[in-house]
């Protein structure tokens, strides 16, 4: 009598924990089911925004620009290659017969693209080399092209963030005089060391560290080119090897290292 129930006991506890353990299975298939057609968290286009620079290097993975007196003419006609576009507006289908000049009071009007007046970045030009033959490189960076994107901006010297560069906190506010010169997303270069801070020397943007708003957004129309901005590196130092950062600056674009998102990097070694 005793056994008949222990063993009725056991078969009844056997079929529970099997009756458990296919319930903690079931579970366990749902919630698996139901991450395998969740529907992935969308990129905003504002994680999308990226620098990019010229003249690159002819291995894209590296990000060295190592030249010297005898060794600048690679560079200097990477950049006039990479620049032709600008100066022949035929190069691109739509651009000669929809270019217009732009300004902050007047941006293109349906159809129109502006233009970006490249032979007036002296000395960043192609007669003087780029600066590469004098040892004082030009490097051009512009903002990779997101359709529909809109940069937002700051409108007070109070809305900059607290790590915004101290020379590009002080050409602001000596620049933004009118509201409407507020429309520009910013950006600076610097040496990514304390070290490299002290190697790269003085640097001048041309035409100015900023990326006006007329030419955004991007809509995809025909002829449309990206702005540029070119960053004259005037005293750097020679025999080292120099990283240089670049970033943007607007209320909507955040920084990230490992995604390259609002910044991009590159060195600089000139012997």
């Amino acid at each position: 009598m005793w056994r008949w129930r222990d063993a009725t006991s056991r078969s009844v506890a056997v079929r529970m924990s099997l009756g458990f353990a296919l319930c903690l299975a079931l579970a366990h298939l749902t919630v698996l089911s139901q991450a395998a057609i969740a529907p992935a968290k969308a990129v905003s286009l504002d994680e999308s925004i990226k620098l990019t620079w010229q003249p690159q290097p002819e291995d894209k993975k590296a990000h060295l620009i190592w030249f010297n007196k005898t060794s600048y003419e690679s560079w200097s006609n990477s950049l006039d290659n990479y620049l032709e576009v600008y100066r022949t507006p035929s190069i691109t289908p739509g651009r000669l017969e929809n270019l217009v000049k732009c300004n902050h009071s007047s941006h293109p009007q349906a159809g129109g693209v502006c233009h970006v007046s490249i032979d007036s970045y002296s000395p960043c030009v192609s007669t003087n080399y780029f600066g590469y033959k004098k040892l004082t490189p030009c490097v051009f960076i512009e903002i990779e092209k997101v359709p529909n994107w809109k940069p937002k901006f700051y409108t007070d010297m109070s809305d900059l963030p607290k790590d915004i560069p101290e020379k590009l906190r002080n050409y602001i506010d000596e620049k933004t005089v009118y509201s409407y010169e507020w429309e520009n997303v910013w950006v600076s270069c610097e040496g990514e060391t304390p070290a490299d801070q002290e190697f790269i020397g003085s640097v001048q943007y041309i035409p100015e560290p900023a990326f006006p708003a007329y030419f955004y957004p991007y809509d995809e129309r025909p002829g449309y080119l990206s702005p540029v901005v070119a960053v004259h590196f005037l005293h750097p130092k020679h025999g080292v090897i120099i990283n240089v950062e670049c970033k943007l600056w607007a209320p909507n674009i955040e920084h990230n290292r490992k995604k390259g998102i609002g910044l991009t990097r590159f060195q600089i070694l000139i012997d």
